[in-house]
C-alpha cells in the first residue's frame, strides 16, 4: 500500500510545483478539490453529521476510538506557500460507530476513506470549533454511510494545506535568501499540519515518508530509512524508520537546504544541523549534548531511549527550544556559538540543553496523560537541568541561580489571577497559557523543596522507579506522587498537593522565645509560623500550605539545620542562639518567603561570616524586596539596607536580585522629584566595584568575574547618570560596531546600553544595520539589547516600526518589546504606538507576539490608565488566542505597581529631601 500510494503523491506533488509559483494548490491528478467543508456551513454537510457527537465541554475527543499507528506522507517544498499530504491512521473502536472526530486545523480535505474488514468506504469530512475554540476550526468529523464495527479501522485522509504563518504547526521561513521548513507542534498544533487525535493521551509509532526537492535535506524523528530521487520531477522522497511510540505534539521534522555537522556515534549517533552556511558554529552544541547525555543515562539509570538525536537551529523559532523526540529544535542564538562567545551565552546553551536532554527520559518517554500536568515535563526538565549543571559546570552558580528563579516566580504567584500549577485545561488557549513561570520554575522549585526534604538518593530513587512503571507510555502526577511516597515513608501528595491544587506564596515568620527560664525547664524555643504573602493593593489573600521549612540558626560562628513540616511549630534552641541569628529558609530550599522588617535584617545584617551560603544571601535579598511589596518594609529602609548589606558582596547573582530592586524602584516608584537622589546613591554603592572592574577583560578572568564586571557596569549605565559609565560605554560600543572581533561580547552587551541611552538617529541606524548583517547569533542579540535601550521618544517610536515592518524579526521580539514596554522613558511612547498600531500588530505579526502586547499594561503603574489599557486589549485581542490571561495578569501587575507607588514614593520622597 505505501508503494503505491508515493506514486500517486509523486504525481500530485509534480503538479503542485507547477502551479505555486501562481499560488494554486494542487488536488491529486484527474480530481478537482472540493471547497473547505466547515460546520459554520452546515447546509452543505450531510444531514446525517449533525448526529456526530456535539464538542466537548472539557475541550477532548469523544471516547470510543483509540488511534494506534500513523503513516503520514507529505510533499514539502519550502519555497510553495502550500504543502500536500495524506495520512492513514489506524484506530481501534471500542464500540459501532458512524462518526469518528479527530483534530484538523487549516487543511482542505481532497479525499476520505475508511477501511474495514477489506472494505474501503468513501466518507465526508466536516470542520467544526471545539467547545471553547477561539477563531479556527479545530476538529473534523468523518461520516460514513453505515456504522463501522467495533474493532480495527483505518482512516485514509488526502490534504493539501498551508504552510503555518504564526510560526506554528509545520511553517516556513526564508534565511539568507533560501526557504526551510519546520515544525512546532506544542502543546497542540499537530493539527495544523495533518488531521490526527491531537491529545498527549494518545501516544502511538509514526512512518513518515516525505517528498522534498532533490539536494535538499529532510530530517525527522527517526533515522533514514530509504532515498529514492525522480529525476523527472526533480523531487526525492525519503522514507524514515517507525518511531517509537510518541505523542502527536513531539512528532517533528525540518526540511531545506540544511547543512549538517557530525558528533559523536556512541552511545548514540549526534548531529547538529543548520540553515545553510552556519552548521560550523554548532560544535560546542555537540560538545555539550555529548557530555550530558551520560549524566542523564546514569542518573536515569536508562539509556537515551531513541535511536538518534539531531540537534536543529532554527533560524525562527517561537519559543527557546522544543524538545521532540530524536529531533531537539533550539532558536539559533542558543546552540550556534563562535569561540569566543560570552560566558553568559555559554551557560545559556548548557542550561537549555540540559533542560531539553532531560525531557527526552521525562516528558517524551513517560509522557503526560494531560495538559493539566504539562508541569511534569517542564518542571521536572527545569528542576533536572540545574542537577546536571551541578555535575557537568560545578563553576556555575548553580544554587544562586536557582534561588533567584524561584524568587521570580512567587511575584507572579502572588498575583490574584494567577495560574494553579494543576490548572483545567479545556481549549488550546487554556494549554498555551499553561506554558507560563509557574508551570516551569514554580514547579522546579517544589520539587527540589521535596528532595531536599526526602534526601537526593531517596528522590532519585522514587523518580526511577516512575519512570519503570510508566517509560514508553503516559502518567499523571498523582503517579509521581506515589512512586515519590513509596521510596521516602512520606506524604509526598499531601505536600505537593496543598501547592499544585491552590495559587499563592506562604509567608514564615519565626519568633524566639528567649526569657531566663530556671534550671530544668524547657529550652528556649523559636516559633513558626505562616500566613499567605499579600502584596500592597491585594485586598485579601487565603491559603494554607503543608510544607517542610528548613531553618538555619547560627551562634559563636555555629549554625545548624532542621527541617520541619509546618503549619505551625516550634524549634528548640540552644541558650546561646537565642543571641544569635536564624534564617528561616536553610539552603534556599523552601517556596515561601521569610517575614523581613526592618529589626529582623538588623538581625542578619552583620552575620554574613558566620556562613549564610550566596543561595540564602540571594534569597534573603529577594525576601527583602517582597517585604517592600507587601509594605512590612519602607522603600526608604530598603534602600539604607541595601548600602551598607551589599557593599561587600561577591556574588553576582546576589548583586543582581538586589539591583533588580532598585531598578524597580527607580521604573515605577520613586517620583521625578526624588530619582536624582535615588540614582546618585546607586551610583555610590556600584561605582567603585564597576570602576576596579573596568570596560576590559583580563586573560584568565574568572567567568563568574566577568559576569560580574557586566552586571555592575550594566548597572551604573542604566541606574546612574553617572559619566565615566556612559562616556566609557559609548566608547567601547563605537569600536564594536566598527569592528565587533575587537570587543569581548559580554562587554559590548553592556556598552549598547549606554550608547543606546542617548541614542539619535544615527545610532539607531547603526544597531539595525548589525541586526540586519546577521554576522552571527550573538552579535545580532547584541544589537537588539541595544536598541531595546533607546530612550529618546522619536527613536522608541523607530525602533517599534522595525518590529512591525520586519527589520526586527517576529521570533526577536522578546528581547525587544518588554524591554520598551517597561522603561521609564520608552514606556508611555510603546504603549501610545501599540493603541494605535494594534491592528497593524494584529495582522502582520504572529498570534503569539501580538498576545505579549499586553504585557505593556504592567508598567502604566496608574489606576486609571491600567483600566483604560485593560478594556482596550480585551476589546483587541478577544480573537486572538491564548490572550486572555496574559491581559489579566498585566492588568493586576500594573494595578500593584501604582498601589506601590502610592505607598513608597512619599516614603523616598521624605528620605531624599524632596518632599514634604
Amino acid at each position: 500500500m505505501l508503494a503505491r500510494s508515493r506514486v500517486r503523491l509523486a504525481a500530485s506533488a509534480a503538479l503542485a510545483g507547477a502551479l505555486a509559483s501562481a499560488g494554486c494548490a494542487a488536488a491529486p491528478a484527474g480530481r478537482q478539490p472540493p471547497p473547505a467543508a466547515s460546520a459554520r456551513g452546515a447546509a452543505d454537510a450531510p444531514a446525517a453529521s449533525r448526529a456526530a457527537p456535539a464538542p466537548a465541554e472539557d475541550g477532548r475527543l469523544p471516547p470510543g476510538v483509540r488511534p494506534t499507528r500513523y503513516a503520514v506522507e507529505l510533499t514539502v517544498d519550502p519555497a510553495a506557500p502550500r504543502y500536500l499530504g495524506r495520512v492513514r491512521i489506524a484506530v481501534e473502536l471500542a464500540e459501532p460507530l458512524r462518526h469518528v472526530v479527530l483534530h484538523a486545523r487549516g487543511q482542505r480535505v481532497l479525499v476520505a476513506t475508511v477501511r474495514q474488514g477489506g472494505e474501503a468506504r468513501r466518507a465526508s469530512a466536516t470542520a467544526r470549533p471545539a467547545a471553547h475554540s477561539v477563531g479556527a476550526d479545530e476538529e473534523l468529523v468523518v461520516e460514513v454511510e453505515r456504522p463501522l464495527a467495533a474493532g480495527a479501522a483505518e482512516l485514509d485522509l488526502e490534504f493539501d494545506a498551508p504552510f503555518g504563518d504564526d510560526l506554528a504547526g509545520l511553517y516556513r521561513v526564508q534565511e539568507g535568501g533560501a526557504w526551510y521548513a519546520f515544525t512546532q507542534l506544542e502543546p497542540n498544533d499537530a493539527r495544523r499540519v495533518f488531521p490526527c487525535f491531537d491529545e498527549p493521551s494518545f501516544k502511538v509509532p509514526f512512518e513518515l515518508a516525505l517528498t522534498i526537492p532533490t539536494g535538499q535535506l529532510a530530517f525527522a524523528n527517526a533515522p533514514e530509512a530509504q532515498r529514492a530521487d525522480d529525476a523527472a520531477s526533480g523531487r526525492t522522497t525519503v522514507r524514515f524508520a517507525a518511531t517509537e511510540p510518541l505523542p502527536t505534539y513531539l512528532f517533528a521534522l525540518a526540511v531545506g537546504p540544511l547543512e549538517v555537522l557530525e558528533g559523536p556515534r556512541e552511545p548514540v549517533p549526534l548531529r547538529l544541523v543548520a540553515a545553510k552556511g552556519k552548521a560550523a558554529l554548532g560544535k560546542a552544541a555537540l560538545d555539550v549534548a555529548a557530555a550530558q547525555l551520560p549524566l542523564l543515562a546514569e542518573w536515569f539509570a536508562r539509556p537515551y531511549p531513541y535511536g538518534k538525536l539531531d540537534i536543529v537551529a532554527v533560524p525562527q523559532l517561537s519559543s527557546g527550544a522544543m524538545e521532540n523526540a530524536g529531533l531537539v529544535t533550539f532558536r539559533e542564538e542558543f546552540v550556534l556559538l563562535e569561540d569566543r562567545a560570552a560566558p553568559a551565552t555559554r551557560r545559556a546553551l548548557d542550561g537549555i540543553m540540559a533542560h531539553e536532554l532531560a525531557h527526552q527520559w521525562f516528558g517524551n518517554w513517560v509522557t503526560l496523560a494531560w495538559w493539566d500536568d504539562i508541569w511534569l515535563n517542564e518542571a521536572f526538565a527545569t528542576w533536572m537541568g540545574s542537577k546536571v549543571l551541578e555535575r557537568h559546570r560545578p563553576e556555575y552558580p548553580t544554587p544562586q541561580e536557582r534561588a533567584a528563579r524561584t524568587a521570580s516566580v512567587m511575584a507572579l504567584d502572588a498575583l490574584p489571577g494567577a495560574r494553579r500549577i494543576r490548572q483545567p485545561v479545556r481549549s488550546t488557549s487554556d494549554a498555551r497559557e499553561a506554558f507560563d513561570g509557574i508551570t516551569y520554575v514554580k514547579g522546579a522549585a517544589l520539587l527540589h523543596m521535596i528532595e531536599g526534604w526526602i534526601g537526593e538518593a531517596v528522590f532519585q530513587r522514587g523518580v526511577r522507579d516512575y519512570v519503570t512503571r510508566h517509560g514508553g507510555g503516559n502518567a499523571a502526577a498523582p503517579d509521581l506522587y506515589r512512586a515519590l511516597s513509596a521510596a521516602s515513608g512520606r506524604d509526598v501528595a499531601g505536600v505537593m498537593g496543598s501547592f499544585t491544587e491552590q495559587t499563592g506564596v506562604p509567608v514564615v515568620t519565626a519568633t524566639a522565645t528567649c526569657a531566663a527560664r530556671p534550671s530544668g525547664r524547657a529550652r528556649p524555643r523559636l516559633r513558626l509560623a505562616q500566613a499567605p504573602y499579600r502584596a500592597l493593593g491585594v485586598a485579601e489573600a487565603e491559603g494554607v500550605w503543608d510544607f517542610p521549612v528548613a531553618v538555619r540558626v547560627g551562634a559563636a560562628g555555629r549554625s545548624r539545620v532542621a527541617v520541619l513540616p509546618i503549619t505551625e511549630g516550634e524549634l528548640e534552641l540552644e541558650d546561646a542562639e537565642c543571641a544569635g541569628w536564624w534564617l528561616a529558609n536553610a539552603g534556599a530550599r523552601g517556596y515561601h518567603r521569610v517575614a523581613l522588617g526592618a529589626e529582623q535584617l538588623l538581625r542578619l545584617a552583620p552575620e554574613r561570616p558566620l556562613g549564610l551560603e550566596p543561595a540564602e544571601r540571594v534569597a534573603l535579598a529577594s525576601d527583602a524586596w517582597a517585604s517592600v511589596v507587601s509594605g512590612a518594609l519602607g522603600a526608604d529602609a530598603y534602600v539604607s539596607w541595601l548600602e551598607s548589606w551589599l557593599r561587600p558582596e561577591e556574588d553576582r547573582i546576589v548583586w543582581e536580585t538586589a539591583l533588580d530592586g532598585l531598578a524597580t524602584l527607580d521604573a515605577t516608584v520613586v517620583s521625578d522629584a526624588a530619582r536624582p537622589a535615588l540614582r546618585a546613591r546607586v551610583a555610590r554603592l556600584v561605582a567603585p566595584r564597576a570602576r576596579r572592574l573596568g570596560w576590559k577583560v583580563r586573560p584568565g578572568e574568572p567567568l563568574e568575574v566577568r559576569r560580574l564586571r557586566g552586571t555592575l557596569l550594566g548597572a551604573l549605565v542604566t541606574l546612574t547618570d553617572d559619566p565615566w559609565a556612559h562616556t566609557e560605554g559609548r566608547r567601547v560600543a563605537e569600536a564594536w560596531l566598527a569592528a565587533p572581533a575587537s570587543v569581548e561580547p559580554d562587554v559590548a552587551r553592556v556598552a549598547v546600553l549606554a550608547y543606546a541611552g542617548r541614542a539619535g538617529a544615527s545610532e539607531v541606524d547603526a544597531l539595525l544595520a548589525r541586526v540586519a548583517a546577521n554576522a552571527s547569533p550573538e552579535q545580532r542579540l547584541i544589537a537588539l539589547a541595544g536598541l531595546a535601550a533607546v530612550s529618546d521618544p522619536a527613536q522608541v517610536e523607530r525602533v517599534l516600526q522595525a518590529t512591525l515592518d520586519g527589520r526586527i524579526r517576529a521570533a526577536d521580539l522578546r528581547y525587544v518589546h518588554p524591554e520598551l514596554f517597561a522603561r521609564r522613558a520608552s514606556q508611555p511612547v510603546a504603549w501610545r504606538w501599540v493603541r494605535s498600531r494594534i491592528a497593524e500588530l494584529r495582522e502582520r505579526l504572529p498570534q503569539f507576539a501580538v498576545a505579549r502586547t499586553s504585557g505593556v499594561i504592567a508598567g502604566l503603574c496608574d489606576e486609571a490608565l491600567v483600566s483604560e489599557a485593560e478594556a482596550f486589549f480585551q476589546r483587541e485581542l478577544r480573537a486572538v488566542e491564548a490572550s486572555a490571561r496574559g491581559v489579566a495578569l498585566a492588568a493586576q501587575a500594573g494595578r500593584l505597581c501604582a498601589a506601590r507607588r502610592r505607598h513608597h514614593a512619599p516614603l523616598l520622597d521624605r528620605a531624599f529631601g524632596a518632599g514634604p
